[in-house]
């Protein structure tokens, strides 16, 4: 979406509270780093890595996502975002086996820019709160998701609860928050091995990710277990990333043509990264991606499709575990 979309005022139909079915896939994102002291596969000890929330603890997480799109004739457009959050775990109201967190945003920050335009935001800001991009992404703020886990560590339900969100000045633009808490949790669970593993044995997650109500991409990923590393003075369980994905996305605002979403196809040649397991807490301490991918946009009747290079980095960090107050 341009960026002169913030300077718009329109109204829409405030969104009702949200309950749904979770998917059960996402692959965990990984970078390499040259600060670690990694040379190769190191010997080991079986181990286990499978990430758990503890009831009773508090976790907060930060979100990073830089995003750069490089469009024919258009110019660079760059995104960077930033999402702090906090989940506190405890058991399931419904007694069922597993665990229920209550998730919520404590900081966002969104920077984009486009060839002689820039917009910022800051949660923590006054003045960026009053503009119509604040007033459009502040409705996250007042609004927090409860998860529920099953036993096996995957999400089987999400509902947003809180303040319900109100008219928007920018309709159309997305939101942001409330999906950004589902999806820390889903990726510092899900493509983790469910046994012990050696140094040096790699597995393989492939399968079908729905990314939007009208579309979803094949992934294909091959993780490597490298062993103990060295990463800010703690020692951590490596995991390594690669792979590629496919598939076709629906274009935001675009309603439907003949009856059928309009869909452009996303290619994702190169994804790599890693995950650093924190063995003390039970929970990924670092998850890191770099994907290359190039997104191609239906033309109008008889143009040839736009394609779009896009460039991905995405970090999600533990900050800390503390029991809950």
């Amino acid at each position: 979406m341009d960026l002169e979309a913030q300077d718009e005022f329109r109204t829409g139909e405030p969104d009702p509270p949200m309950r749904r079915e979770k998917p059960d896939l996402y692959i965990p994102d990984i970078t390499a780093s040259a600060t670690d002291v990694v040379s190769g596969i190191t010997s080991g000890p079986p181990a286990e890595l499978t990430p758990k929330f503890q009831p009773g603890c508090t976790y907060r997480f930060k979100s990073e996502l830089e995003i750069q799109f490089q469009f024919p004739l258009r110019g660079t457009r760059k995104a960077k975002i930033e999402h702090q959050s906090r989940f506190d775990a405890g058991p399931r109201a419904d007694g069922k086996r597993g665990i229920q967190l209550n998730g919520r945003t404590e900081r966002l920050k969104v920077e984009m820019k486009a060839p002689g335009q820039s917009v910022f935001y800051d949660s923590l800001d006054a003045g960026d709160r009053q503009t119509p991009l604040g007033l459009h992404l502040n409705q996250s703020l007042n609004q927090w998701v409860d998860l529920k886990l099953n036993n096996e560590n995957r999400i089987v339900s999400e509902e947003v609860r809180g303040r319900q969100a109100t008219a928007s000045p920018l309709e159309g633009f997305p939101q942001l928050g409330t999906s950004d808490l589902s999806q820390t949790v889903t990726v510092v669970l899900q493509g983790m091995p469910d046994k012990l593993v050696r140094p040096g044995q790699a597995w393989s997650v492939q399968g079908v990710k729905r990314l939007t109500e009208a579309g979803e991409i094949m992934l294909n990923i091959k993780c490597l277990y490298r062993g103990e590393v060295a990463h800010d003075h703690n020692r951590y369980l490596q995991i390594d990333l690669s792979g590629q994905a496919s598939g076709d996305v629906g274009l935001p605002n675009q309603g439907s043509e003949n009856g059928k979403a309009v869909l452009m196809a996303v290619h994702v040649p190169s994804l790599s990264g890693r995950v650093l397991y924190d063995p003390l807490e039970r929970m990924v301490r670092l998850s890191e991606q770099t994907i290359s991918m190039t997104v191609e946009i239906p033309g109008g009747p008889g143009a040839a499709p736009l394609i779009v290079p896009v460039q991905q980095k995405s970090k999600i960090q533990l900050l800390h575990v503390i029991p809950t107050p």
